[in-house]
């Protein structure tokens, strides 16, 4: 799900400052290159995650006032970083009057793997890492778990 216009202004600032430590900007992807996915593509790999769909889950049950999960493209191009182009893609709560991150993530443009930043030190770890060091399941309140534990892993 994309996020609304009301919450560009802030997605536009979260770009920029993810695009200042992202190191150098690479060519733009070739959709027709055998392994290379779009950005769209990208964007849809991490809304499939199971942590970013139990985490909409949730935002759909919030009653005080309108909020949704969305993603949203951090880069126009894939960056380079340690010899991999990556796109961008952040997970937000879009909420009445502003966004929120949840998490950024990093998705190689063949599509082979998924990464998310530490946002205490800014180092990107693996899918593997991040749930195990950071559990973000456990972020998820425990009332949308009761409420549907097949979006739950385990």
């Amino acid at each position: 799900m994309a996020c609304s216009r009301r919450g560009l202004a802030a997605l536009a600032l979260a770009a920029l400052m993810m695009a200042q430590g992202c190191g150098h900007r690479a060519e733009t992807a070739d959709g027709n290159h055998p392994g290379t996915i779009t950005i769209k593509q990208a964007e849809d790999l991490v809304w499939q995650l199971p942590e970013v769909q139990a985490w909409a889950k949730y935002l759909r049950t919030v009653k005080e006032y309108p909020v949704h999960g969305c993603t949203m493209d951090l880069s126009s191009e894939p960056w380079e970083n340690n010899g991999h182009k990556w796109w961008a893609v952040g997970f937000y709560e879009d909420q009445e009057d502003h966004v929120v991150m949840w998490e950024a993530f990093v998705v190689r443009v063949d599509g082979g793997e998924i990464m998310v930043e530490d946002r205490l030190d800014g180092h990107w770890m693996s899918l593997d890492e991040w749930r195990r060091d950071k559990n973000p399941m456990a972020r998820v309140p425990k009332a949308s778990a009761a409420q549907d534990k097949t979006a739950l892993p385990g």
